[in-house]
């Protein structure tokens, strides 16, 4: 198969929103040593297609393969239609959560925050938190440690008691220490997206969703729940992107089963 021929597989496996296959195709095109070189006409070419194998890469913890497409890309860095602040926002993410937290402090020294898109912006508030409070000296961070643990337990104690009584308002000022304390976890993020949809804050809620999703894209609830939200705001398109992934994700769950007479599709 040639380069093109690969290319033109993945792009229809993102079209699909297959993307175990489309991981899948684009890690046979950067282990394959026929094809692993890419021109720089290739990488110009295709260069949305080529970011988008590195969000891939980034999403499902492919470390060598992201590392691949990353440093190609990167040779790019002179044209104008390159935007080198995104390579290294995605670098970013991908070094904290492969535990690299030197790398990491290195690599926020590239960014210009300005440069990045709103969203993003707000991303990497949360990530330059979390570098910061785990960039402390060993001994304070051993001291914390246990102060934290303490304190989480106790917040988390105080947050169940407050979802569990509908005092979602309440509950959001404590979600969001929690979210900005700890970016990368998922629970956190997914219960402060639920607590922004009962206040009925419809945009900040998808975003947080989406987060999730980023975070770990086998969390079908969040895309859901961004169907849903899609769904009431009038949006088809979106309702019918976030429906097909979330039962792309488990076909099997209670959620797809629901929904798969709305997408067309039924299990066998």
């Amino acid at each position: 198969m040639s380069p093109q021929e690969e290319l033109n597989h993945y792009r229809q496996a993102l079209i699909a929103k297959d993307y175990k296959e489309a991981l899948q195709l684009a890690k046979s095109m950067w282990t394959d040593s026929t094809s692993k070189k890419k021109s720089q006409e290739d990488l110009i070419k295709n260069y949305d297609l080529f970011v988008s194998q590195l969000r891939l890469a980034l999403h499902f913890k492919e470390a060598a393969l992201f590392e691949d497409i990353y440093c190609e890309l990167l040779n790019l860095e002179e044209l104008e239609t390159v935007d080198v602040n995104l390579l290294h926002f995605l670098r970013l993410e991908h070094l904290l959560l492969s535990g690299l937290l030197e790398k990491a402090v290195e690599q926020q020294t590239h960014l210009q925050a300005d440069l990045l898109k709103a969203k993003d912006q707000e991303r990497l508030l949360h990530l330059k938190s979390y570098i910061q409070s785990r960039s402390q000296p060993e001994s304070q961070r051993q001291v914390d440690s246990e102060n934290d643990k303490e304190s989480e337990t106790e917040a988390n104690q105080r947050l169940n008691r407050l979802l569990k009584n509908g005092k979602f308002k309440e509950a959001m000022p404590l979600l969001e220490e929690l979210t900005q304390n700890d970016p990368t976890n998922v629970n956190y993020l997914y219960n402060l997206a639920v607590t922004k949809l009962e206040l009925s804050h419809y945009k900040d809620s998808i975003g947080l969703f989406k987060s999730c999703l980023v975070l770990d894209p086998m969390h079908q609830k969040s895309a859901f729940n961004i169907a849903q939200i899609a769904k009431g705001l009038g949006d088809k398109a979106g309702n019918l992107q976030y429906l097909r992934l979330c039962f792309q994700i488990n076909p099997f769950s209670k959620e797809s089963q629901s929904i798969s007479p709305e997408i067309g599709i039924g299990v066998n």
